[in-house]
C-alpha cells in the first residue's frame, strides 16, 4: 500500500479488514464486510456494508524537504479525512429467539471495537478513526419481503498523505519592490 498518498480502495480495504477483525473477536464468525451497493451479493445476511460519504482536508501537518540526486523537493504532509457509513445487516425470521444477534446488537460492538482495540489496529495499518458517539447508531427497518433490520453508524478515519513538488533551489528568494 501507499505510505504516501492511500487511494480510496486501499483505505477501503483497510477498514474491511478491521471491520471483519472485530467480528472475529467478538464470535461472530459467519459475518464479512463488503462495498456498499457491491453488485457481488443479494439478499445479504449478516453482513456490514461500508459506503464512503465524503472525503476531505482539514488540515497541514508539516513539510520537510529531500534532497535526491541534482534536485531538491518540498514534501508536504496533510491529513485527509473521510467518512464511511456502516450499515449492519441482519435477517430476521419468525423462529427468532432471545439468544439471536440482531444487527444493532453488531453495531454497538462495532462501535466498541473501533473506539478502542480497533482503533490501534487501525493505527498500525497507517490510519486512525475519531472517537464515535454510541448514540449515534441509527436502526431502519426493512420493508421487504423478508424482515430485517439495519443498523448504521459513521466511522471518521484519518488518513495522511503527501503532497510532492520540485523545488528551484531552498535559499529565501528576495522580494522585488513595485515602483508606485
Amino acid at each position: 500500500m501507499s505510505i504516501e498518498n492511500k487511494t480510496r480502495f486501499e483505505v477501503q480495504e483497510i477498514l474491511k479488514n478491521c471491520i471483519e477483525e472485530g467480528l472475529k473477536r467478538f464470535g461472530y464468525t459467519r459475518w464479512s464486510a463488503k462495498e456498499f451497493a457491491n453488485a457481488s451479493f443479494q439478499n445479504a445476511d449478516g453482513i456490514v456494508l461500508m459506503n464512503r460519504l465524503r472525503s476531505h482536508r482539514v488540515g497541514w501537518q508539516a513539510h520537510h524537504y529531500t534532497i535526491p540526486v541534482n534536485s531538491l523537493t518540498r514534501v508536504d504532509e496533510l491529513i485527509d479525512e473521510q467518512h464511511w457509513q456502516l450499515s449492519v445487516i441482519k435477517k430476521r425470521t419468525n423462529t427468532t429467539t432471545d439468544g439471536d444477534v440482531l444487527a444493532e446488537d453488531v453495531a454497538d460492538n462495532l462501535v466498541t471495537w473501533f473506539n478502542g482495540v480497533g482503533c490501534e489496529w487501525l493505527r498500525g495499518r497507517g490510519v486512525a478513526n475519531l472517537r464515535i458517539d454510541a448514540d449515534s447508531v441509527i436502526v431502519y427497518n426493512d420493508n421487504s419481503d423478508l424482515y430485517q433490520k439495519r443498523a448504521v453508524f459513521t466511522v471518521k478515519l484519518q488518513v495522511p498523505k503527501e503532497v510532492k513538488q520540485e523545488q528551484a533551489e531552498i535559499a529565501a528568494i528576495k522580494p522585488t519592490l513595485m515602483p508606485i
